[in-house]
């Protein structure tokens, strides 16, 4: 996990996130973070724009859905790009383990702490993937472990929430598992939701982190709202 992001001791804990000037590290930050993530120049200015007057992007305003939506797999993640109709756009992911062990076995650590195991009886352990989320001024997620088991998969557990907010603060977090288990009527997911409040206004937005399980595989989607 990056050395900046306050890591909480267990789940339902407060973040604390410090508020923060619109500074040059600030725009140099974000300035990467769009560059990387295909966002034009002059998008970029126009939501810097938007951050100074303390207004409030598309991607944290909840009413707005995403114009377009961009998915990666690689061996070891999973990761989707939602672009909102302002060109802002919220960046979220969940770690695949990049190896399977024989029946019985937790496998070697894949990427960060992910890692899986292989039962006799047909089904999959998929243990400390972490989901990940950011919009450039606030990043948030956690750890999950999960079942695969060629029916209805399930979320075994979820931990170590944390929250960093530049800009701005994040309150009230709080991290669940929503639904255990998948079926008829769709996935399990386990959520991560905080409050953000911006230092020059806008309103207070709970932002949410889903990890969704179902179908033999793991996914992440991001929801803002009042």
């Amino acid at each position: 996990m990056p050395a900046a992001l306050a890591l909480l001791a267990g789940a339902g804990q407060p973040a604390q996130a410090a508020s923060g000037e619109v500074t040059d590290d600030l725009r140099a930050q974000l300035k990467q973070f769009w560059t990387v993530n295909r966002v034009p120049g002059p998008t970029q200015d126009a939501l810097l724009d938007k951050l100074e007057a303390g207004q409030t992007w598309d991607v944290m305003s909840g009413e707005s859905a995403p114009v377009s939506t961009r998915t990666v797999r690689t061996a070891g993640e999973n990761r989707t790009i939602e672009t909102y109709p302002d060109g802002s756009i919220a960046v979220t992911s969940i770690q695949m383990p990049t190896s399977t062990t024989k029946p019985g076995v937790v496998g070697p650590l894949a990427v960060g702490n992910c890692r899986t195991s292989v039962s006799g009886s047909g089904y999959t352990n998929r243990y400390d993937c972490q989901a990940n989320s950011t919009t450039g001024v606030v990043e948030m997620g956690f750890y999950i472990s999960y079942s695969i088991t060629g029916g209805y998969d399930s979320i075994i557990d979820v931990n170590s929430p944390y929250v960093r907010a530049d800009g701005g603060t994040a309150s009230d977090t709080s991290l669940a598992i929503r639904k255990a288990a998948e079926n008829s009527t769709g996935s399990a997911y386990a959520s991560i939701k905080t409050i953000y409040q911006a230092r020059n206004g806008g309103g207070s937005k709970t932002l949410e982190l889903r990890a969704l399980v179902g179908q033999n595989t793991a996914w992440t989607r991001w929801e803002a709202g009042l």
